[in-house]
This record gives C-alpha cells, sequence and structure tokens, in this order.
C-alpha cells in the first residue's frame, strides 16, 4: 500500500507549475524566437531560389515535343519491326544441355 501511495505523490509533484521566467529569460527566449524565424526565412527564401532556379533550367515540361524521335534512338534499344519477343540463336546454349554432357 505505501508504495502505490508514493507513487501517486510523485505523479502530483510532476503537474505543479514552475515558476515565471525572470525578465532576463523571457528577453533571451523572445531573441531565440525571434533568431529560429530569422534563419526559417532565410532557408524558405534560399528554397525559393534553387526552385526557381531549377523551374528556369529545365522548364514546366513538354508534351509530344519533350519526346525522342525514332530516328535519335540507337539501333539496339529499338525494338526490330514486327518482333515483339526476345530472338535467340540458333544453336542451343552449353548451359541448357550440361546435365546431359556431365552424363554421357
Amino acid at each position: 500500500m505505501d508504495i502505490a501511495t508514493g507513487g501517486s505523490g510523485v505523479c502530483f509533484s510532476l503537474h505543479t507549475r514552475l515558476p515565471p521566467l525572470s525578465p532576463e529569460q523571457q528577453q533571451a527566449a523572445d531573441a531565440r524566437k525571434a533568431k529560429e524565424a530569422e534563419e526559417a526565412q532565410r532557408q524558405v527564401e534560399a528554397l525559393t531560389r534553387a526552385q526557381d532556379t531549377l523551374a528556369a533550367r529545365f522548364g514546366k515540361g513538354g508534351g509530344i515535343s519533350a519526346q525522342s524521335s525514332p530516328a535519335q534512338i540507337p539501333r539496339k534499344a529499338v525494338e526490330a519491326p514486327g518482333n515483339a519477343g526476345p530472338s535467340g540463336g540458333t544453336s542451343p546454349s552449353a548451359e541448357a544441355h550440361s546435365g546431359e554432357a556431365a552424363r554421357k
């Protein structure tokens, strides 16, 4: 029973109010808040400048004109006409038949 009473006493002491700040502490807190607000404003301005620079460099994007024409794509990257799947060789690979070779 004593433990429960002691525990509740600690709980009540945690909810007490702190004394008000002294004038020096209040001024220091206000100065810190003002400094943090100025720094946040500088960060917002720097972010805005960076975003404006990127927007000027890359523009707002393009429609169909932004796509590459088939003549500009390397031949290896272009799918062969009329062929939708991969094209294999005419001779089987050594890996495909390595089990048979080991058994013979």
